[in-house]
């Protein structure tokens, strides 16, 4: 049988019949992109496309050039005679990626030609019927942000998977953003995350996924998720001394990647006070970091806590709420919302983490006014104290624990420095879950 699989190559803007090549300026980005016209498939596995994609231009600070391809039949070559009879195949960015993409991202632009790599991996064809296959693959070329910051009013939507991250400023203007854009908050700055993912950050961005560098707010609406990049970045950094507020009625999921903390710190970080007054919220830390608060070696300022969901966990010897590993926190006030909070290995559910006496936490309250609050301590064998759901970790500190209006861990009588479990605090808070739901 002769099979002939043909590929056909367009690109969407300004494309002159019979040409490869388009130029397109935005403002002060301008560029031309080159891309073969056709790909005449040899065989199955790795066909590569001569020349790659190439682009020549500049670009504006903060900007990308972002290609991205989209076919007409899936990514399938179908049959002239019979389109019940496809062959898949899948852009990949060399001969020996495992994984397909559609994006070909430029972060710089020269007067020299800038080439990628680019190819297909098709599937085995050999029992397929004879005949010719086509396919047409159209490239459309878009300067995105790869870096953003934030003003009071905007919104932040989409998906980093599906490349389609757009802010929508106050005056309803759409800003392309790129995958792995770069987000900060300007000063003061009120913004909203409407259904926002950003989680392919990958090894590629060297930061939080959101870093808030003064005070600022997130107002929650849809679903949200947001990942810290590369190895340890929170999903939501709060530059110390500052105040991070998060409410609103959506949902958010926020995560560290490698040591740091879902919304707080990262790795041999200092973050400042995080307030969350409402939503549906996820925290998840890393490795040695804190779901809400501290990560390794770090420092967190004031966690207040006064409505919403919130379920947070802590990476191994981290607080789900608290510090993380050998970090500290400030005070951390919880007076409403359903919160649960867990613990990982040799640390509280709420409190901190494990570590030497340089771990501190200063005083935890929770208050009448919460619906439920449950934590769980994380497993191991903890050596040098009592296991607690709320208090410090194994080898760690923790000021004044009040809960209800009770105290159940405070100073030694005549000392300045010891602590000691107080009015059957040794019953309530070495449970390794303890609930508190006032009026129950």
């Amino acid at each position: 049988m002769i099979h002939r699989l043909m590929l056909v190559l367009s690109i969407a803007v300004c494309l002159m019949s019979g040409l490869g090549t388009t130029a397109y300026a935005a403002t002060s980005s301008t560029y031309t992109i080159t891309i073969p016209s056709t790909l005449d498939v040899q065989n199955a596995g790795w066909n590569e496309l001569t020349g790659g994609i190439s682009a020549v231009g500049t670009l504006e600070s903060g900007k990308a050039l972002v290609i991205t391809a989209s076919s007409d039949n899936g990514f399938k070559f179908v049959n002239s005679d019979d389109n019940t009879q496809t062959v898949s195949y899948d852009f990949r960015a060399s001969s020996t990626a495992a994984t397909a993409i559609t994006t070909w991202k430029f972060d710089s632009l020269s007067t020299d030609s800038t080439a990628q790599t680019a190819g297909i991996y098709v599937d085995d064809y050999t029992n397929k019927p004879g005949g010719t296959y086509t396919e047409t693959v159209t490239f459309t070329a878009e300067i995105k942000q790869s870096s953003y910051e934030a003003q009071d009013g905007d919104t932040l939507t989409g998906s980093a998977v599906n490349n389609t991250l757009y802010a929508i400023t106050k005056s309803n203007s759409r800003i392309p953003l790129t995958s792995d854009v770069y987000i900060t908050v300007a000063d003061g700055a009120a913004i909203t995350l409407n259904s926002m993912d950003i989680t392919t950050a990958g090894t590629s961005r060297s930061r939080a996924g959101i870093t808030c560098e003064y005070d600022a707010t997130i107002i929650l609406s849809g679903n949200n998720i947001v990942r810290g990049g590369n190895y340890k970045y929170p999903g939501i950094h709060i530059a110390s001394g500052k105040t991070l507020t998060i409410q609103g009625s959506g949902s958010l999921t926020a995560s560290g990647n490698g040591p740091g903390a879902g919304i707080g710190a990262g790795f041999n970080d200092s973050a400042g006070n995080i307030v969350i007054k409402s939503g549906n919220i996820t925290a998840i830390g890393g490795g040695s970091s804190a779901g809400i608060g501290g990560s390794y070696d770090s420092s967190c300022g004031n966690i207040t806590i006064s409505g919403g969901t919130i379920t947070a966990w802590g990476g191994i010897d981290a607080a789900g709420i608290g510090s993380g590993y050998d970090s500290s926190c400030g005070n951390i006030t919880i007076s409403g919302g359903t919160i649960t909070a867990t613990g990982g290995a040799l640390s509280p559910g709420i409190g901190t983490g494990n570590g030497t006496k340089t771990a501190v936490c200063e005083s935890i309250t929770i208050t009448k006014g919460v619906t439920k609050v449950t934590a769980t301590a994380g497993g191991g064998d903890w050596w040098s104290s009592e296991k607690v759901s709320i208090g410090p970790g194994d080898g760690s500190k923790c000021g004044k624990i009040t809960i209800g209006g009770t105290v159940y861990w405070d100073l030694k009588s005549g000392s300045k420095t010891k602590y000691e479990f107080k009015n059957n605090g040794a019953n309530i808070l070495t449970q390794s879950t303890y609930t508190y739901e006032p009026g129950k």
